[in-house]
């Protein structure tokens, strides 16, 4: 038997005993509330984590496309080409920036994206975007690459 159970039968009878088995059921009823609120908002977490690495992994990948168009070697219509998909995925990556609530994660969709615009030679976007992060994060991201983004303090 439990022992709450136990002294309220000891000490008030059937009212005491009413009493206990209403306050347990409303602290288990509380602890099954605030689980499922911990386990959804860590759910919401984990897909805030995901689409931030996803932007960075597909920024990271569209630098090629930057590379691409910057090179001369490359003849002006294979660069325009490659210039049109760098514009799409900027885009796509700028706009999906913006549904990143968490300011760690996206702090690391914000890291490849400024290295997306570095490689397209958008100077100036990268620095505003730059800007957008707080100073701890602004040296996380300069210790990384510092002659690269170098670039960002010059422009």
């Amino acid at each position: 038997m439990d022992n709450n159970l136990t002294i309220a039968l000891s000490v008030g009878g059937l009212a005491a005993v009413y009493w206990v088995m209403k306050s347990a059921k409303s602290r288990r009823e509380t602890a099954a509330a605030n689980a499922a609120y911990e386990t959804e908002a860590e759910a919401e977490l984990q897909k805030e984590g995901n689409a931030a690495l996803l932007i960075r992994d597909k920024a990271r990948y569209a630098r090629n496309f930057a590379a691409d168009m910057m090179d001369k070697s490359n003849p002006k219509g294979e660069r325009e080409k490659f210039r049109e998909k760098y514009e799409a995925a900027k885009s796509r990556a700028l706009v999906d920036l913006l549904t990143i609530k968490d300011d760690f994660y996206r702090g690391v969709a914000t890291h490849g994206v400024i290295d997306l615009l570095l490689a397209g030679n958008e100077l100036d976007r990268a620095r505003t975007l730059f800007d957008t992060l707080d100073s701890s994060l602004q040296g996380s991201i300069m210790s990384t690459n510092p002659a690269e983004y170098a670039r960002l303090r010059d422009a």
